[in-house]
């Protein structure tokens, strides 16, 4: 008789088991499909933004040839005239964007793999804001570096004359890892001002 329960309870559990499977895989599709479209939206943000930009550097597009990217520098400089401000803060936004667009992507992809379900309402509102946020940081650092020198624990930041490749590297890093960057800043802020906090409004 205990065998007999036993084994009843066995195939209740492989049932209640093989149930939540086929729940699982019922739905699958609908979160994978949710990833896909952010990907194929991400994709579409990004030719949006690239096109603009290429053609600003008179580069064919999307596949510029060897000989334009060869030459690839900022716009409107000529020789070894310096670039104006404003050069420099165009590129910083293009490429920290495209940072902040390649992170989101590995998020996505991460997702995936971990098979956590996504909210495209919800992640359209954390793509905009994550890319406000990084764009944001991106320039308001490369133009305080490019203009001046930040000293920071005993280590001297600048960016000043810097050539066009190391303002799309730090750019793009910058949007890639925009939380870390806040948090940077957050550690900048407390030294520069101390603890800025309110206590609350009487």
């Amino acid at each position: 008789m205990n065998e007999l329960l036993g084994t009843d309870k066995r195939m209740s559990e492989k049932g209640s088991q093989k149930e939540n499977n086929e729940e699982a895989n019922t739905s699958a599709p609908g979160w994978v499909r949710n990833i896909v479209i952010l990907q194929a939206v991400i994709a579409v943000l990004t030719l949006l933004v690239g096109k603009p930009h290429t053609m600003l550097h008179q580069m064919n597009w999307p596949f510029p040839s060897p000989e334009q990217v060869a030459q690839f520098n900022f716009i409107g400089i000529a020789g070894n005239t310096v670039p104006s401000i404003w050069s420099v803060l165009l590129e910083t936004t293009a490429w920290s964007f495209l940072g902040v667009m390649a992170r989101t992507e590995y998020k996505l992809a991460r997702m995936l793999q971990h098979r956590k379900p996504v909210s495209i309402a919800t992640a359209m509102g954390q793509i905009f804001g994550d890319a406000a946020a990084g764009i944001s940081i991106a320039v308001a650092l490369v133009a305080l570096l490019w203009s001046s020198e930040l000293k920071v624990i005993d280590i001297k930041l600048t960016l000043k004359d810097a050539g066009i490749g190391s303002i799309i590297a730090v750019s793009f890093v910058l949007g890639f890892f925009n939380d870390r960057t806040q948090k940077f800043l957050g550690l900048i802020q407390g030294k520069l001002f101390g603890n800025t906090d309110s206590k609350g409004d009487s």
